[in-house]
């Protein structure tokens, strides 16, 4: 399928994707033609006019799938052979009883997306997310937004198939960028772009059941979309076995497993799918990603031993930031029980190989051709951060880290089999969130030859037809898929928590409400992130607590004064009914004893 197709059509289709039978459910292709063929026999053109060149060039049209028209007669026959179609004069008519049935599912399809978009709707109105009349622009910005991302995520899990199909270009796919886009094709003001934020991550935030449903139908239809494009090589991968495979994993990867918090665990859902299923995948480390590892968490644990960590802080922390990482694995157990960094870094950096095969990651044998430190890698680390310049001359890429990333690459070459086109096929590849890397690899390493590397969440939805599917299988994929692409948008903010989350405990036992609010304060993160490692980054935040508690002080002192008013307003009201008292105690009184007297 040529790329303008791609592209053009994914958008036109998207709001008919989730009606579609999709590959990593059915692990079968003939299932999707047979889907796509019967769609066409209810929707599409003139009875008269129902053969298999005119189904097949309306699908293409419809869908942008290029389905021989070989195989559409194939599904064809297979209909007529199930009594589910006749073909009277040469053409094919649907029997009215399949024909309802391919209607209902069209219908329930709908049903489902009337549900969840008014459910979400709802929660927006009853948290007071925006208007009612923004709310309409809001799902319109919704739609457009899962456009972009699962246009991109459907590209990336077929390239990794078959390396022809276009994985829309573009360096990362920034999260941000498609949600402005989004907004301003949807009518939204660039000034809202905070409670749009807020709507769509709660879409995507513990989604009830038909949300889960709705997101993991498109997801896997996206996923479809793009691999009809070149059906055969897709065919071949549903029908034959996979092959083993030598996964490699990245630091990254690893710090996602040790630290991942329950709304960031696409790396324990990857690694308990491989286990759950037994798949023939051997999850791998570089010695050289061994070191790295060391390198990191040592640097961690100075950063976590140079400040007292108090309760208050800790639960502060956990109140502003979501997510996972080391930082928020250690409040979590402060802000429970005060624990010294020492002890809880201990078992990390002192412990590193027992914590890896606890996953089953098990340390890769060196191969004796593996190109340790030869000229050709110094040249790819040369040539890798030049690239990283041209496209990305805001955030350099450290020599070190290049210089890994690169080392492993290689060391994935020697283990791959010659001559495979298909990442599955090839023998071993690269696992790792670093998105650029990926795009590298894409245009520059790669060649002709198969991807290396490749996302933990892109690689999840490509063995999905691999699955023994459970009870809560979707709403786990679900879960791991959407707080994986959240994450993305948000690594400059951790690295920004962190920073000012050790300037805080300069304080020492600063009140929790104090740095709740400091934490919290999106306009002081910005001026940050500009800042950050500078004496400038200290002193925003100085004058930032400073200025709360002032403000603090000022709010203090002027309850301490409408307090004090109270009080004297109240000691002169019961002075007054006192003295009402007293003179109608009197007057009784005297009323009384008149009486008595005559």
């Amino acid at each position: 399928m040529p790329v303008e197709m791609a592209r053009a059509d994914f958008g036109k289709v998207f709001n008919e994707l989730c009606h579609l039978v999709a590959l990593s459910r059915t692990s079968k292709i003939p299932q999707v033609v047979e889907s796509l063929v019967q769609r066409a026999l209810v929707y599409g053109t003139p009875p008269d006019a129902y053969d298999a060149q005119t189904i097949s060039r309306w699908v293409a049209k419809q869908y942008g799938a290029a389905i021989p028209a070989s195989e559409v007669e194939f599904a064809l026959d297979g209909l007529v052979r199930a009594g589910a179609a006749s073909r009277p004069a040469g053409h094919f008519l649907l029997t009215e009883s399949r024909k309802a049935g391919v209607q209902r599912v069209v219908e329930k399809a709908r049903e489902l997306e009337t549900r969840v978009r008014a459910e979400w709707l709802s929660e927006l109105h009853d948290r007071e997310i925006a208007s009612r009349v923004e709310h309409e622009r809001l799902w319109a910005c919704l739609r457009a937004y899962m456009l972009r991302v699962l246009r991109r995520h459907g590209a990336l899990a077929a390239h990794v198939l078959n390396p022809s199909v276009p994985t829309e270009s573009g360096v990362a796919g920034d999260l941000n960028t498609f949600l402005a886009e989004a907004g301003s094709e949807s009518g939204i003001h660039s000034s809202e772009a905070g409670g749009v934020r807020q709507a769509v991550n709660l879409f995507f935030e513990e989604p009830s059941g038909d949300r889960t449903a709705y997101i993991a139908q498109h997801l896997d239809a996206a996923f479809t979309f793009f691999a009809l494009s070149e059906p055969d090589s897709t065919a071949a991968y549903l029908r034959g076995q996979m092959q083993p495979l030598d996964v490699l994993v990245d630091t990254n990867f690893v710090l996602d497993l040790l630290f991942g918090g329950e709304d960031d665990h696409i790396a324990v859902e990857l690694v308990s799918f491989v286990r759950d299923n037994k798949l023939p995948i051997r999850l791998l480390y570089h010695e050289r990603t061994r070191r790295e590892l060391s390198a990191t968490l040592s640097a961690i644990g100075a950063n976590l031993r140079r400040r007292h960590w108090s309760q208050s802080l800790s639960r502060a922390h956990l109140r502003e930031h979501r997510g996972g990482g080391v930082l928020r694995k250690y409040h979590e157990l402060n802000a429970k029980c005060p624990t010294d960094p020492d002890v809880f870094m201990g078992r990390y950096e002192n412990h590193l190989t027992e914590e890896l095969r606890t996953f089953g990651i098990e340390a890769c044998v060196p191969s004796d051709r593996e190109p340790e430190a030869d000229e050709r890698r110094h040249l790819l680390v040369a040539e890798y951060q030049a690239f990283v310049k041209e496209h990305r001359p805001d955030k350099e890429k450290r020599y070190e880290t290049a210089d890994h990333d690169i080392a492993v690459w290689l060391a994935v070459q020697e283990r791959r089999r010659k001559g495979a086109t298909s990442t599955l096929e090839s023998g071993a590849l690269f696992l790792s969130n670093d998105q650029f890397f990926r795009f590298f690899d894409d245009k520059v390493l790669r060649g002709l030859h198969s991807v290396t590397v490749v996302l933990p969440r892109t690689l999840l939805q490509v063995l999905r037809p691999f699955a023994t599917p459970s009870g809560d299988y979707d709403r786990r994929f679900v879960k791991a898929f959407a707080a994986a692409e959240f994450r993305t948008a948000h690594s400059d903010y951790e690295k920004t928590t962190a920073e000012l989350m050790s300037h805080l405990a300069a304080f020492g036992d600063l009140p929790e409400e104090t740095a709740v609010k400091v934490l919290g304060d999106e306009l002081l993160r910005t001026r940050l992130e500009k800042v950050r490692g500078t004496d400038d980054a200290g002193k925003l935040v100085r004058d930032k607590v400073i200025d709360l508690n002032a403000s603090l002080v000022a709010e203090r002192d002027a309850s301490r004064e409408l307090l004090s008013a109270e009080e004297s307003e109240a000691t002169d009201l019961r002075r007054h009914v006192k003295l009402a008292f007293r003179t109608s105690r009197r007057r009784f009184s005297a009323s009384g004893s008149g009486g008595r007297c005559r």
